[in-house]
């Protein structure tokens, strides 16, 4: 019997040992780490190299406000979804391609505007409020990265989006009482958040 127990405990710890244990991983601006949520969609010949952050010129974002006036119904966002995407397809800026031994260096400076679409009218003060950040800023996109090339490629610079989808109700005017909302249109909001430098191989 104890021959049996033993070889049981032995035949699991060899399947525990070869089971893979898989992480998901995903970009901590605290850190500074790299994740996958900045590899996904990159191919074998591409590599991430670095983080630029964006600064914006106006960071104000205007205290949660329905925007009701005497003549107008309060309307109130309702976020459905945040996610976070490189726009690998959106290349700012290139760098000449080098080959093995060279330093390629890439270098980058505009500005990249936030944005909203929405199938309802509705301010971006309100909108901006929902979703937590200005709308209507610009954010700096000025940077630089460098790398030395260990095949022959070259560098690119793409930008990360916040993307935030939202639901538009709009309530009574009711003064006093219970307050009903209606679902009259959806949206999304872009906010530039960082610039990602990218490295390609050449053949």
């Amino acid at each position: 019997m104890k021959k049996y127990i033993v070889g049981l405990i032995s035949l699991l710890a060899l399947l525990l040992s070869t089971i893979t244990v898989f992480a998901s991983e995903e970009y901590d601006i605290q850190t500074g780490s790299i994740g996958s949520v900045y590899e996904s969609g990159n191919s074998l010949n591409e590599e991430v190299i670095d983080i630029l952050p964006l600064y914006p010129t106006n960071a104000f974002v205007p205290a949660d406000t329905n925007g009701a006036t005497l003549f107008s119904v309060p309307k109130k966002i309702v976020v459905t979804s945040t996610t976070t995407r490189v726009d690998y397809s959106n290349v700012l800026a290139k760098s000449p391609v080098v080959n093995k031994g060279m330093t390629a260096t890439v270098a980058y400076s505009k500005n990249l505007s936030a944005s909203f679409s929405c199938s309802a009218s509705v301010g971006s003060d309100i909108v901006s409020a929902g979703v937590g950040f200005n709308v209507s800023t610009t954010y700096q996109t000025t940077g630089s990265a460098s790398k030395l090339a260990t095949s022959r490629g070259y560098l690119v610079l793409v930008p990360t989006y916040k993307v935030v989808n939202f639901n538009i109700y709009s309530g009574s005017r009711r003064p006093i009482g219970r307050q009903n909302w209606v679902l009259i249109g959806k949206g999304t909001a872009k906010k530039p958040e960082n610039l990602v430098a990218v490295w390609k191989n050449s053949y």
